[in-house]
Parts: C-alpha cells; sequence; structure tokens
C-alpha cells in the first residue's frame, strides 16, 4: 500500500478489529481443556429440556387442542 495511506489503514483495522482481551481467551482455553465447558452444555440442556417439558406440559393442560405448538423438539425457541 502507499506510505501515506498506512496511518489510515491502521486506524481502519484498530476500530474494526475488536478482539476479545486474553484473559477472556485464557478462561475460555481453560475450560475447552479441563472439559468443563461440555459438562456445563450438558448441564444447561438438560435443565432447557426440563423448561421445555415443563412447558409443553402446562400448554397443553391449559389450551389443549386449541393450539398448535411447533419447534419443540428444535432447541430453545417454541412457537404456540
Amino acid at each position: 500500500m502507499p506510505r501515506g495511506l498506512k496511518p489510515i489503514f491502521l486506524a481502519a483495522r484498530q476500530f474494526a478489529d475488536r478482539r476479545t482481551p486474553t484473559i477472556v481467551q485464557e478462561a475460555l482455553t481453560s475450560l475447552l481443556e479441563g472439559g468443563l465447558y461440555e459438562w456445563h452444555i450438558r448441564r444447561v440442556r438438560r435443565h432447557n429440556g426440563e423448561l421445555r417439558r415443563c412447558l409443553l406440559g402446562v400448554s397443553d393442560q391449559a389450551f389443549g387442542a386449541r393450539v398448535a405448538i411447533k419447534g419443540a423438539d428444535d432447541g430453545l425457541q417454541t412457537v404456540v
């Protein structure tokens, strides 16, 4: 690049390049290497499954066949 444009490109890069702080990267590395991240994901999935079952049970009791529930097994979002 032309030398005169270097400061402009460096400033643009600094503005656009929002890096994750090193301490956050180290914390994530520790979680991944220690297996705690996978443990956390399993725990959250189990908890969300319980919430989903509760929502479906209450919806069935309150509304029965009057409502259609979509996406109940797909993740966190459910459409009624």
